[in-house]
């Protein structure tokens, strides 16, 4: 039942996710590493992706500017970075990348 106690409504999307060919080739890759190390890990890895997916649909703009347009989103489980831009309403992924071989502009 909406609205009952301890419910809490889903955030409004406001941005629309889309993916350059770039991210979609790590995303790809990092998936297939993570199956090979431990079958079902790369799906834990998507469910993590999922929820830094939504972040980034709900707050884009919310996001620091790091390098030129760029803004970044560090997942919570998993050690990447999802580097992604902003133009209206459209968020779109240009990369994933590993937090430790990420280049220093990156950095906090």
């Amino acid at each position: 039942m909406a609205g009952s106690k301890g419910e809490h409504p889903e955030p409004e999307v406001k941005y629309i996710l889309e993916f350059g060919e770039e991210a979609k080739t790590d995303l790809q890759e990092i998936y297939d590493w993570y199956e090979i190390q431990k079958y079902g890990l790369g799906d834990e890895f998507l469910i993590s992706l999922e929820k830094s997916f939504s972040r980034i649909e709900i707050s884009a703009e919310g996001y620091r500017k790091r390098y030129r347009n760029l803004r970044i989103e560090k997942m919570n489980r998993f050690p990447y970075l999802i580097i992604f831009k902003v133009k209206g309403k459209i968020a779109t992924v240009v990369k994933v990348v590993h937090g430790k071989r990420h280049p220093r502009i990156w950095n906090d």
